[in-house]
């Protein structure tokens, strides 16, 4: 679901890393700078993958500005067929006006020959579809028995959800690949990540592509679409449980299933082992945003921390500011844990930006049926200046 992680403290924020332009970014407590590592470079390998769905449509309030917040959670605690509670909670808007929202480890209120059993399918990823009042879960499997909405293609692993964003009739998905290694809550490790490129119109696959960087950087965890190009920006995990570091690719807009670029630190290669970190102390997924004053970096406060944190930059490559608080969170209940915090720009309205934030027991363990509140994500409107 998530990795334990630690606060950001002073030194964490102001630690020296390399900038996007070959100079340090400084802050309180700075230390000498780290290189790091070289990404190893991975030819992508492209295949098509036949996939077949369930869907479960019901009614949900309507959900269309962050300036209502609670109307999201209005719309997830909808009962009914279908999904009931997950995590991770991406979001990708259509060009129809609808949205895909896009869900980690999901609890499906499932349908037999003996009407709804809630709770009756667990399943890794989920998807469903937001268009007005209708409120459409997606997945494998069938409507008795679901399966996760994408599986890859290794035998044993499961995919967790980055980011998306749509081109034509294509609707591109990052997708974080995950394999066991063990029992209990804790018991999985990073194994890179895919693109999957779907028609938009069927969700039938037409490619998947693994990305480079190997099993410990998760590209997608934010895309951002800025004029002639598109920004792909991942996360790296390092050596130990609470090293994360943001770096980021780009291609031509319009063109994601093409030639990719990497940033080096001051210009564009097409080697990915020539990329380099852009930003420390991100959360396993966090958020890049265009401002009406330039870019703005979102990443939740660490070790299951409530607080929202931003860096803001002129660029989308940086160099970026410091970490800044910029909301407490929401509130949360003593058994429970809060995590991988998400900006979903699409709702803005009237100076307010919606923010997601994934909620669980401490244990990290999926819920049972009468728990499955405490599973759902809360939402928040925050005004649009904090981000600039």
């Amino acid at each position: 679901r998530t990795s334990p992680q630690r606060p950001l403290t002073p030194m964490q924020r102001g630690t020296q890393i390399p900038g996007p332009f070959g100079d340090a970014m400084t802050g309180p407590g700075m230390v000498a700078p780290t290189p790091p590592p070289p990404m190893p470079a991975i030819t992508p390998s492209v295949s098509a993958l036949a996939r077949s769905y369930a869907s479960y449509t019901r009614s949900a309030p309507a959900a269309i500005s962050a300036t209502n917040p609670l109307s999201f959670q209005a719309m997830f605690n909808s009962r009914g067929a279908g999904w009931s509670a997950a995590d991770a909670t991406y979001s990708v808007p259509l060009p129809d006006g609808k949205v895909l929202w896009l869900f980690g480890d999901t609890l499906i209120n499932t349908v037999g020959p003996n009407g709804i059993r809630p709770h009756g399918g667990f399943i890794r990823n989920s998807a469903v579809l937001q268009d007005g009042t209708r409120f459409t879960t997606i997945t494998g499997g069938t409507r008795a028995h679901p399966d996760s909405f994408l599986t890859p293609r290794e035998p044993g692993h499961w995919y967790w959800p980055g980011h998306g964003i749509t081109e034509g009739d294509s609707l591109f998905l990052f997708m974080g690949k995950v394999r066991q290694t063990g029992a209990g809550a804790w018991g999985f490790a990073a194994a890179g990540s895919d693109m999957v490129k779907l028609s938009r119109s069927t969700l039938e696959v037409q490619e998947v592509r693994s990305l480079p960087g190997g099993k410990d950087m998760a590209w997608g965890t934010a895309v951002l679409r800025d004029g002639a190009h598109t920004y792909i920006y991942g996360m790296e995990g390092g050596p130990g449980p609470f090293d994360r570091w943001a770096r980021v690719a780009r291609v031509r807009t319009g063109d994601m299933g093409g030639s990719w670029e990497y940033w080096d630190g001051s210009a564009w290669t097409a080697n990915p082992a020539k990329s380099v970190r852009i930003a420390d102390g991100v959360s396993n997924s966090f958020s890049v945003m265009k401002t009406r004053t330039g870019y703005a970096m979102v990443s939740q406060e660490l070790f299951f921390g409530t607080g929202l944190y931003v860096k803001t930059s002129s660029s989308p490559v940086g160099p970026w500011s410091d970490w800044k608080r910029i909301d407490d969170g929401p509130s949360k209940h003593s058994n429970q844990i809060s995590y991988n915090a998400l900006v979903h720009p699409e709702f803005t309205r009237d100076g307010q930006v919606l923010v997601s934030w994934n909620m669980n027991t401490n244990d990290g363990i999926v819920p049972t049926p009468d728990q499955a509140i405490n599973y759902r994500p809360v939402f928040r409107s925050i005004p649009e200046r904090a981000f600039e």
